[in-house]
């Protein structure tokens, strides 16, 4: 019985052993540039502002995104409709799915290889800083795209990219 006793005490003390080892295990923390990324939505989301683009329902991981007036990095849990100012990323550089709203623009920080699907009232910006009617699904290099009146346009990149309003484009028609 001793025996017994003293072979149940053992399983004791190592089991909660190993359950203070493992609960002492730190968590994987993701960063952005030195940001901690928090994982919950942003404050500023669904705030009764037009937005101007939305993130995919099922973005890949470590999608994220912020607002130029916010400090904070986001997880995206997809889904997620974007005001003016607002930026997303995808940290591992996979390709990932946003949507431009009309009267919206998105820029790139440089030329940039993106696919186009379902523009509709869309120009981009080429390498030569010509603005360019979409007419058709294509895969270009483009600084900026902008959507009109009526406009709208899904956008597959992997780089980041900022959301605005038309109107922070000057496009020059030729007039």
């Amino acid at each position: 019985m001793k025996n017994i006793l003293n072979l149940f005490i053992l399983a004791l003390v190592l089991f909660l052993g190993r359950q203070s080892n493992n609960s002492s295990q730190p968590q994987e923390i993701l960063t952005y540039h030195g940001k901690v990324v928090v994982e919950s939505a942003a404050p500023w989301l669904a705030k009764g502002i037009e937005p101007a683009g939305k993130i995919e329902e099922n973005p890949p991981s470590y999608t994220v995104y912020g607002q130029v007036n916010d400090t904070n990095v986001y997880l995206a849990q997809g889904g997620e409709q974007l005001p003016i100012g607002a930026w997303t990323d995808q940290v591992l550089e996979d390709i990932y799915t946003v949507t431009l709203f009309q009267s919206s623009s998105i820029t790139f920080e440089t030329l940039t290889l993106v696919m186009l699907v379902d523009a509709v009232g869309c120009q981009y910006l080429d390498a030569n800083n010509e603005w360019i009617t979409v007419d058709s699904d294509m895969t270009v290099y483009v600084k900026a795209i902008v959507t009109g009146d009526d406009g709208s346009c899904i956008i597959s990149t992997n780089k980041k990219c900022g959301f605005g309003d038309d109107d922070d484009l000057i496009i020059d028609d030729g007039d």
